[in-house]
């Protein structure tokens, strides 16, 4: 029984892992909406702007920043491996690292949105999610980042 998952399952669990996060910050997002608009005076006017104006546009830039240049840090040391498996559970840690680094602003700007209803904040979010979408990964992009070389794209089959 080979219990080693084929390449296709590889990206289907990562595919699986970066649309749950996604599904989850919309869902956050959607309620945060919903308690904004119709929950009356109890959010959306907390006073918290003043120092949520400068805070979030900050923490979502170096999150998204972040993600990028700590990927691309990693990637380069997971091209480094020479077992073909080994460089796919490092890529995936990669990616989960990345989109860690996305996630917390995403949480963060939903929360200042619910405490001040600034709907400026929304843009904050709406992009983060963009770049969530963008980084879903697929066999092409996979192949790509790790620059496989033609003996390893045979190895992965199918």
């Amino acid at each position: 029984m080979n219990s080693k998952p084929s390449f296709g399952e590889y990206i289907r669990q990562s595919q699986i892992i970066c649309i749950a996060l996604i599904i989850g910050q919309l869902f956050f997002l959607a309620i945060s909406i919903y308690l904004v608009k119709f929950s009356g005076s109890s959010f959306g006017n907390t006073g918290l702007d003043g120092v949520f104006i400068y805070i979030i546009p900050l923490f979502a830039v170096s999150g998204i920043l972040g993600s990028f240049i700590v990927f691309k840090s990693k990637l380069a040391k997971v091209k480094e491996k020479s077992d073909l498996d080994l460089k796919l559970l490092e890529y995936r840690s990669a990616q989960i690292i990345r989109w860690a680094l996305l996630e917390g602003p995403s949480f963060f700007t939903i929360i200042a949105y619910l405490l001040t209803g600034q709907i400026l904040y929304l843009a904050l979010v709406a992009i983060i999610i963009v770049l969530f979408v963008l980084t879903i990964p697929n066999r092409e992009k996979v192949e790509s980042d790790l620059d496989l070389s033609w003996e390893e794209k045979n190895q992965l089959g199918e």
